[in-house]
């Protein structure tokens, strides 16, 4: 339990660290994937205007991360983009992908 004590910390909670650290239940990740996939509207609310939807997903910057010793893209949202499939999101450093 030691590590899971770690995992709720507040200083790990307040850290920003790459592709490892989301705090979110699985329904409210759903919720949000819902709105991403319907241009920042589901379930009769919006949360995001379409237009801004779109500048989130744009301006794709290609890196060198040397972290990682790979080319990353991701656009001016942060959202990443692979060039080979056409996916627009966030892969964890475990392998997860949303």
């Amino acid at each position: 339990m030691e590590d899971l004590a770690f995992n709720n910390s507040e200083g790990l909670r307040g850290a920003e660290i790459w592709s490892s650290n989301v705090m979110a239940s699985a329904r409210g990740l759903a919720k949000f994937g819902a709105y991403m996939a319907n241009k920042g509207t589901a379930f009769g609310e919006t949360i995001m205007c379409e237009d801004q939807w779109y500048k989130f997903h744009g301006n794709r910057n290609e890196k060198y991360d040397y972290g990682i010793g790979a080319l990353t893209v991701f656009t001016d949202g942060g959202v990443g983009y692979e060039q080979e499939t056409g996916y627009y999101g966030w892969s964890g450093y475990g392998g997860s992908s949303f």
